[in-house]
C-alpha cells in the first residue's frame, strides 16, 4: 500500500491549483512536468508503481497523511478540479446524494402517479422512506428537499 511520504517523493501537488506534478523522472516524464491522467468513468486516475489510483484519493493522502476512510467527493460535482477546498471525505449515502438528479422531472425522489398525483420518496440506509403524495411537481420537490436537507445536509442536491 502506497504511503504519504512515498507518494511526496513521487509527486508534488499544489492545493491551490489541484494540478499534480512529478518529482523525480516517470518514464518519458521530466521532473516538474504534469502528471499524466487516464479516465474511467469519469475519473480521473494517476499510475504509480504499477497501480492505478483515484486522483482525488491520492490528493487527500498527500495532504492528511492517511487514505480516506470513506469516498472523496468533489464539492462542486466536477471530478477533475482537484483543489483542496473542493474535496469533502463522504459516505457513499453523502457522495450519492450529491448526484444531479435524472428524471425527466428534473427533480429527485419525484414520480407521477397514474391519477396524475405526485409522490415523494427518499432513500435512507437502502429504505425508501415515503413522504407524501402531491397535488403539484414543487410541493412534492419541496418535501424531498427538506427530507434530503435533514438526512445529507451539506451533501444533500434535490436539483
Amino acid at each position: 500500500m502506497l504511503t504519504a511520504s512515498q507518494l511526496r517523493r513521487l509527486v508534488k501537488y499544489n492545493p491551490k491549483t489541484g494540478l499534480i506534478f512529478w518529482n523525480g523522472s516517470k518514464g518519458r516524464a521530466k521532473p516538474g512536468s504534469l502528471a499524466n491522467m487516464h479516465y474511467k468513468r469519469g475519473i480521473p486516475l494517476i499510475s504509480l508503481d504499477g497501480h492505478s489510483y483515484q486522483a482525488k484519493r491520492l490528493v487527500w493522502l498527500y495532504m492528511t497523511g492517511k487514505w480516506p476512510n470513506q469516498t472523496v467527493a468533489c464539492v462542486n460535482g466536477d471530478r477533475s478540479d482537484l483543489r483542496w477546498t473542493n474535496l469533502r471525505e463522504a459516505s457513499i449515502a453523502q457522495s450519492r446524494a450529491f448526484i444531479p438528479p435524472r428524471s425527466k422531472h428534473g427533480v429527485k425522489g419525484v414520480w407521477i402517479t397514474r391519477h396524475g398525483r405526485y409522490v415523494a420518496e427518499i432513500r435512507l440506509a437502502r429504505q425508501k422512506k415515503y413522504l407524501g403524495q402531491f397535488r403539484t411537481l414543487e410541493e412534492a420537490s419541496a418535501a424531498y428537499a427538506e427530507a434530503a436537507k435533514a438526512a445529507f445536509g451539506f451533501f444533500a442536491r434535490p436539483q
